[in-house]
């Protein structure tokens, strides 16, 4: 089974916003709404167009409506996400030894 058909059967789809404020966009976190998820959920999964998959630390912010993931400009054209576009996520755990670099 395709992930996208996966998500899509289990509602696992946002929707694509801009950061909402200038000094999100610099923490190159994707930013959430704290109703979407718990706040000792640190990292999603997101899964674009043609099942190309990337690991993002979140941030909870209420400046993003309930639904949405917000992206700053430079995650969304490395992605290839449009706003408003709907993309699959999923929690992640990353182990100890996990670092980025």
């Amino acid at each position: 089974m395709h992930n996208t058909e996966h998500c899509v059967r289990l509602r696992h789809m946002m929707r694509v916003a801009k950061c909402p404020n200038e000094e999100l966009s610099f923490t190159n976190c994707v930013i959430v709404n704290e109703n979407d998820f718990p706040l000792k959920v640190k990292y999603i999964q997101v899964i674009a167009d043609q099942g190309r998959q990337f690991i993002y630390t979140i941030r909870h912010d209420r400046g993003v409506k309930p639904g949405h993931m917000g992206f700053n400009a430079i995650q969304r054209k490395q992605a290839l996400l449009s706003l408003d576009q709907e993309v699959c996520h999923n929690k992640c755990a990353l182990s100890s030894s996990f670092h980025s670099g």
